[in-house]
């Protein structure tokens, strides 16, 4: 039965009077039963213990065909754990006995007093309700485990070391206060790619599960607490030493590898001081600070007296020097020092947080004023979400944040180079339209602008969507119009003005690019 529920009777008795005064006393008891069942003998209440839930038999002992002692023995044989309460007109010891000896919670004589039979009851079902409880606990004993460990690590709940000690025997919890712990803090991200339809909440028990499995090997019982989306503290019974060190050389480092590689789950472990069971809420909160406090490469184990190393050298943030080299044309000499850094920032492996936000600031404001003055839109490249990615302290991988700033610079470049490249084409566009009169081809152009005839019809035909011939087929033609609108100026006298000798050739390509004959359009001008 569940907790709470009402209790299943069954009365087993051979005498149809006596049985009606037990069902007469029940109806004036404050007790109430889901279900009471009557049977006559031992097979009738066999037929129905396999039917029915019975929580409380209420057995005569004397019955043809199988004594009360009899059904009492069958039903321990078959698994069946109701509260039972024998019956007799006789006080024979040996009967008392072997009712004791097959776990009967109660022995009555005849006649039963009401107020007798209303104690055995009570008694029998405070019994039962106490088992399901027990049961309950039973089923899910490790979930409350884990609530417990839980609350303590995020909230420190529980307040003194006495009263943590009264709930730990409360729920027999596995461990005591002074239990030596080793602790770990674990700090994990999702790649972008990988986080969809739960894959984070999947992932986070596939962390639990390795953890437990393979780097404890089940030699070991591991608490968990998540701590955050990203963080989960561990604690696992120790001796006064720390592990050895085959645990994190080889068990540890293996797994944090492994969990990046197979399962795109970067993560880095900080280790803590072996410390008491309930010392583990303040050690946790320490952990904690110490990892906002560091970025760290990918797989790497911090121990408790190691944190972030310092520059060799001092990084001196000049930003005024990385305005002059980007304003110069420079970006790439910007882009070497920026690696620079980075590689410095990775040889380190543990690098202050507060070192890595102030860097990202500068190069931040550097590049918005740069672009400002560039009338680049910042949005482009640098919008609030890459600003905050740049800037938020939870970005807590060197690698992830070193390809950060490298791709921002790339896409810098890349965008630059965009831009150098239609300069170039208007200004080219714009010599076309200046000496339209004059011979002109794509070697010519290419030579007075410094590029290859190839590179500059295909920079021409990307920045401005016409190939470099038609455009300046097509600038030609429309002088020729203009003159058309302007001057009496003969259609031979035009096209020759323009460079074309072939007058046949002129008109069909002015009929193609307006549609009509250079002559229709003259002399349909004064309709237009």
């Amino acid at each position: 039965m569940s907790v709470g529920e009402a209790c299943g009777l069954l009365i087993i008795d051979d005498e149809v009077l006596e049985t009606e005064y037990i069902l007469a006393l029940l109806s004036r008891s404050s007790l109430e039963f889901s279900d009471v069942s009557v049977a006559f003998s031992m097979e009738m209440a066999q037929n129905i213990l396999q039917n029915r839930r019975i929580d409380i038999m209420l057995c005569d002992i004397e019955m043809p065909r199988g004594s009360g002692l009899d059904l009492l023995k069958w039903v321990r044989e078959q698994g069946l754990s109701p509260e039972v309460i024998i019956t007799t007109c006789h006080p024979n010891f040996t009967y008392a006995q072997t009712a004791l000896q097959l776990s009967c919670s109660d022995y009555l004589l005849k006649p039963v007093m009401p107020e007798q039979l209303e104690g055995s009851l009570h008694k029998a079902v405070d019994a039962v309700r106490r088992k399901a409880s027990a049961d309950l606990y039973r089923s899910n004993e490790q979930g409350i485990w884990e609530h417990f460990f839980t609350d303590f690590i995020q909230d420190g709940a529980f307040g003194s070391r006495e009263s943590l000690s009264r709930k730990m025997q409360e729920i027999h919890f596995p461990l005591t206060p002074d239990t030596r712990m080793t602790p770990m803090l674990f700090r994990f991200s999702f790649r972008p790619s990988t986080v969809k339809n739960g894959a984070d909440s999947v992932k986070k028990t596939v962390l639990i599960n390795i953890l437990s499995d393979v780097l404890f090997d089940f030699s070991l019982t591991p608490f968990f607490c998540f701590v955050n989306e990203s963080t989960c503290f561990v604690a696992f019974p120790s001796s006064a030493q720390r592990p050895n060190e085959d645990f994190y050389e080889c068990r540890l480092k293996k797994l944090l590898k492994n969990s990046n590689s197979l399962l795109e789950m970067p993560m880095c472990c900080y280790v803590g001081e072996s410390a008491l069971f309930w010392e583990l809420n303040g050690i946790c909160k320490r952990l904690t600070q110490k990892s906002r406090e560091a970025f760290t490469c990918i797989s790497q184990v911090i121990f408790p007296l190691e944190g972030p190393r310092p520059p060799e050298t001092e990084q001196s943030l000049r930003e005024e020097d990385w305005m002059i080299l980007l304003e110069n044309g420079r970006l790439q000499k910007l882009r070497e020092e920026a690696g620079e850094y980075l590689e410095g920032l990775l040889e380190r492996r543990i690098v202050s947080a507060n070192e890595v936000f102030l860097y990202s600031q500068s190069l931040i404001r550097t590049l918005l004023r740069f672009m400002e003055k560039q009338g680049i839109d910042s949005g482009e490249l640098l919008g609030e979400q890459a600003q905050n990615q740049l800037l938020m302290r939870e970005n807590f991988f060197l690698e992830d944040y070193a390809g950060r700033v490298r791709k921002l610079l790339e896409r810098l470049g890349e965008r630059l180079e965009k831009g150098d490249r239609e300069n170039i084409c208007q200004r080219v566009a714009a010599y076309i339209q200046s000496h339209v009169e004059e011979d002109m081809d794509r070697g010519m152009l290419a030579r007075r602008f410094g590029l290859s005839p190839e590179y500059l019809s295909h920079l021409f035909k990307q920045a401005m969507g016409i190939s470099l011939v038609s455009f300046i087929t097509r600038e030609k033609l429309l002088y020729c119009r203009r003159m058309f609108d302007i001057t009496s100026c003969s259609v031979h006298a035009a096209a020759e003005k323009v460079g074309y000798t072939n007058f046949s050739y002129f008109a069909k390509l002015f009929k193609k690019e307006f549609g009509c004959t250079p002559q229709q359009y003259k002399e349909g001008r004064g309709h237009r």
